[in-house]
């Protein structure tokens, strides 16, 4: 199975699906692939074709992949009562009873837990934690202690990526800070998110050197560590 936004709205579900439409289009698979696996929107030509073969147009294949600009969301926001009732079903299903999550360690000073992180995030309560420092897998095909797979999809990891960003968000206190440590291409994303519900305070370059020169890399190498935090009441 083929499982993305980009190739759901072209109604892609399996490779011969993907064979047929390339040869419609006339957009080589490859492209295809790339549009779908970098999360791009097809451009010039090729989303002239892609429109015509799927009859609609670029405004609902926007809609379909989640992307919006300034004008689109002004038109949701008009609209959000009605958009909200059609979407509200769909939201309830998503309800996940809690979970209940023991610590493996005790002091005076706190508790530790060793969980899944989106297991620990649900047992804690909205607006109490003082200081978040995330430090996530990279998803770098690693191999963990605790059997995690660290080589989903792009699409799949930023999935889950938003899941426990959210997550944070709602735990963190009004006046406590998040950090986030990762590879830059991945906090991008993470930034786009923070920027809606938090203030920006920094982003963090940290200088990585381990074996350099890297093929098809820019020098220097870096991670880095994103600065958010969530103003108080005024």
């Amino acid at each position: 199975m083929l499982t993305n936004y980009f190739f759901d709205a072209l109604n892609i579900s399996d490779n011969d699906d993907l064979l047929a439409f390339s040869k419609k289009t006339n957009i080589p698979v490859s492209k295809l692939k790339m549009y779908n696996d970098e999360r791009i929107f097809p451009f010039e030509h090729d989303l002239k074709v892609i429109l015509k073969e799927l009859n609609i147009t670029e405004l609902e294949l926007k809609l379909r992949l989640g992307i919006f600009d300034t004008s689109t969301i002004k038109d949701i926001i008009k609209n959000s009562s009605v958009i909200s009732k059609l979407l509200e079903p769909n939201n309830s299903k998503n309800f996940k009873e809690k979970t209940s999550a023991k610590p493996i360690y005790i002091t005076k000073l706190g508790k530790l837990y060793q969980d899944d992180c989106l297991s620990i995030i649900q047992n804690i309560p909205e607006n109490s934690v003082d200081l978040i420092f995330a430090d996530p897998p990279f998803n770098l095909n690693k191999v963990y202690e605790s059997n995690i797979n660290d080589k989903l999809t792009k699409e799949e990891y930023l999935q889950w990526t938003e899941k426990w960003v959210i997550g944070c968000i709602n735990i963190l206190k009004e006046g406590g800070s998040l950090f986030i440590w990762n590879l830059s291409i991945w906090n991008t994303y993470i930034s786009s998110i923070l920027n809606k519900y938090l203030n920006f305070r920094h982003w963090i370059s940290v200088d990585v050197k381990y074996q350099l020169p890297i093929p098809n890399k820019l020098y220097p190498s870096h991670y880095s560590l994103l600065y958010y935090f969530k103003r108080k009441k005024t």
